[in-house]
């Protein structure tokens, strides 16, 4: 089975891989992402990875929309765009930063566990704003802060 060598600064690792697949969805089933906003379509041009070692095909025309002939000419690719077929070393040039917003405990807020008691105010008709910005979407709850009632939702 091919393998892929992950150089970073502080060790490298090396991971088997069932080719057929793109490097970035690879590399998603480690602890070693890549940077995305497009979810893989080669339209963004973040996930790049120097290709150190090993054989992979020409440039696909997004990588050429993307990658200017100076880093093209220094084996930097998008992950998304790499099919690999044989064992690669690769370094990482834009990983994907682990958000200590993942980290926090999970307390889900609902219309049956919400408690106003928690809040401290003495304002009445408190309407509360939750905002989920993500990579193509933004999506907007409403909710009634004496109530605990929820509003409506944009998305």
């Amino acid at each position: 089975m091919p393998y892929i060598k992950i150089k970073t600064n502080e060790e490298d690792f090396t991971i088997e891989y069932e080719p057929g697949q793109s490097l970035r969805a690879i590399l998603n089933q480690t602890d070693h992402q890549v940077r995305t906003g497009c979810k893989g379509n080669g339209m963004c041009g973040l996930c790049k990875v120097r290709i150190q070692s090993g054989n992979i095909d020409d440039p696909t025309a997004n990588e050429l929309l993307y990658l200017s002939d100076e880093p093209i000419n220094h084996d930097i690719r998008l992950a998304c765009q790499v099919i690999p077929f044989d064992d690669l070393e690769i370094r990482i040039i834009n990983p994907l930063i682990k958000s200590k917003w993942k980290n926090l405990p999970e307390r889900k807020i609902t219309r049956e566990n919400f408690e106003l008691s928690s809040f401290d105010y003495d304002v009445h008709n408190l309407i509360g704003v939750a905002v989920d910005i993500g990579t193509t979407n933004i999506s907007l709850s409403f909710f009634d802060l004496q109530t605990g009632n929820w509003l409506a939702i944009f998305c």
